[in-house]
């Protein structure tokens, strides 16, 4: 493999790999590098170069985030996940003031995702941009909203004793129909009785 950092510069040898990937350390930011590879037989004769790839080292940036709630207090200990296409990037947890920094981010288009016990997460998006530090400003985080307790089998009670009420509301209008009833045929026979005795006792034919 072979490298050169301008177009006027000769190629110079760097590394004989063996392997189908190398990785090139201690470059400088700003050149753009040219590479290309040789094949060797085992003769040891080396063929032509390959067409040139060229790569630029990319100086990172820095994303930085202040995590409070609702009134604006900050929230110590959020953990904030950096991702990339769904994929964990990095993670950090914020400070006493609620500052979470990822300190060398390669530029692109990332999600920050901000979490703490007791709020609700949320997702940020934020670009790096090379060399430069990204501010994403405040995140605010919402409480979780506790729902009512759903009611038990004793909290039943009133529904069930309502619908026994009215259950027996007709039962109850039934019985005392019959009672006012019944009242009426007792008076009716104690006045015919009361008529029959007055009348004295029948008469019979001889």
């Amino acid at each position: 493999m072979y490298r050169r950092s301008a177009p006027t510069q000769p190629f110079v040898e760097v590394a004989g790999p063996t392997s189908t990937s190398y990785a090139d350390e201690g470059l400088a930011l700003g050149p753009t590098y040219e590479y290309v590879v040789t094949a060797r037989d085992d003769a040891g004769r080396e063929s032509a170069f390959s067409a040139p790839a060229s790569a630029h080292l990319v100086a990172p940036g820095s994303l930085r985030g202040h995590v409070v709630d609702g009134p604006g207090t900050p929230i110590a200990g959020t953990l904030a996940v950096l991702m990339r296409d769904a994929a964990e990037v990095a993670r950090v947890v914020a400070d006493p003031e609620g500052v979470f920094l990822f300190p060398a981010v390669e530029p692109g288009t990332y999600v920050v995702r901000v979490s703490h016990e007791g709020f609700v997460s949320r997702d940020v998006a934020a670009t790096v941009l090379e060399g430069q530090r990204t501010e994403m400003g405040m995140i605010l985080l919402q409480k979780v909203t506790t729902p009512p307790n759903p009611p038990t089998g004793t909290d039943e009670g009133p529904p069930l004793l309502l619908y026994l009420v009215l259950l027996a509301v007709p039962l109850l209008v039934v019985l005392a129909a019959l009672r006012r009833r019944s009242r009426k045929a007792a008076r009716r026979a104690r006045r015919r009785q009361e008529v029959l005795r007055r009348a004295g006792p029948p008469f019979r034919n001889r």
